[in-house]
């Protein structure tokens, strides 16, 4: 159904600069408004798809300025935050301060969690930042497929960039799959 109403629409969205949509299954925490993606505080917008086992039981789990819901994904976006805030405000942040936010947060839950995917995007003012990988470390990986099951694709067409965990089926794009561990900056005007 979201192909067909994208190809029947296409011309209405030639000048939008942004649009963000997430399909997930629910793993971490309970199904609610609270915990549907994307997260949005202070004009950043994020969207996660994985899990993050250390957000349960350890000193990530403090109360964080604000929190709406109870999922892992929107505590490592609200840890992001606070790193984009050490460096000044959100609303002026460049993608590269975004950027090696998200960086330094993935670095962190790297070293003490067991994680199954950090595959995230957030959008700003500015544009995307990318950011596809999943743990090819995790001693489930193989039984649990993660390699098929994290994918990500971007769609090149003649009017947007479509960033997506599947191929759709749309006219007049061309996908290209991404390797693991892969960071990329959209900026707003590419």
């Amino acid at each position: 159904k979201i192909c067909k109403f994208l190809n029947d629409n296409e011309k209405e969205f030639e000048n939008d600069s942004h649009a963000i949509a997430h399909l997930r299954k629910a793993t971490s925490g309970k199904v609610c408004l609270e915990n549907t993606h994307p997260f949005f505080h202070e004009g950043l917008y994020f969207e996660h798809n994985g899990s993050i086992h250390a957000f349960n039981h350890t000193k990530f789990t403090d109360d964080r300025e604000g929190r709406v819901g109870g999922t892992d994904s929107e505590t490592f976006f609200l840890r992001v935050v606070d790193r984009v805030k050490e460096k000044g405000s959100i609303n002026e942040a460049s993608l590269d301060v975004i950027k090696n936010a998200l960086q330094e947060e993935i670095e962190e839950i790297k070293k003490v969690s067991t994680w199954t995917s950090l595959t995230c995007f957030i959008a700003s003012k500015e544009g995307i930042v990318l950011n596809y990988l999943w743990n090819e470390e995790n001693p489930d990986s193989q039984k649990m497929e993660l390699d098929k099951y994290y994918t990500f694709y971007v769609g090149d067409g003649q009017n947007a960039t479509i960033l997506c965990s599947e191929i759709l089926d749309l006219k007049n794009y061309t996908w290209k799959k991404l390797p693991n561990s892969s960071l990329l900056v959209f900026p707003k005007n590419l």
